[in-house]
């Protein structure tokens, strides 16, 4: 049996949060294959970076999809990884995910300051669009910021809590 998406009745989405004082993370099913024992869920984390670097309360957002299965977790960082088993009409549906768990995550821990950056350079158009996405949630959730120069082709953005 092939991928089966648990997203069909989006009024029933549950993220589930897991945090200790250095970093928080929701991670939010998404689909399953029965046959082959495998789980698929979005992945997103908040987690402390350096203060010495960055200055008190500054975190460093990530998100990625992960299947779940007896063998070790596997990531997906890039969208074109993802296209073997998200279907085009169900990967609109998870980028909702990704920014609802980036949403909760930032609501719940309010960190000064939010890095973020793309795992693999150089970046695809499309690929920036959702960067795009996620960052326009976290102005929604009261943060000021964008995208900032690249370096060694990875796309970065910095935020910072609007006062």
């Amino acid at each position: 049996m092939p991928y089966t998406s648990d997203l069909e009745h989006e009024t029933d989405i549950s993220v589930a949060l897991f945090e200790n004082a250095f970093e928080a993370i929701a991670r939010v099913p998404i689909g399953h294959d029965d046959e082959a024992k495998i789980q698929y869920s979005v992945m997103a984390g908040l987690i402390t970076l350096p203060e010495e670097t960055y200055g008190e309360g500054a975190m460093e957002v990530s998100f990625e999809v992960v299947e779940i299965s007896d063998a070790s977790p596997i990531y997906y960082c890039d969208g074109r990884e993802t296209k073997n088993f998200l279907v085009s009409e169900e990967r609109r549906k998870v980028l909702d995910i990704v920014c609802l768990a980036v949403h909760t995550l930032v609501e719940r821990r309010n960190p000064k300051l939010i890095t973020m950056s793309t795992k693999y350079g150089p970046t695809p158009k499309q690929a920036l669009m959702k960067y795009e996405l996620v960052s326009k949630t976290i102005r929604q959730a009261g943060y000021v910021g964008g995208s900032a120069d690249s370096y060694n082709d990875l796309d970065l953005w910095m935020f910072i809590r609007n006062a």
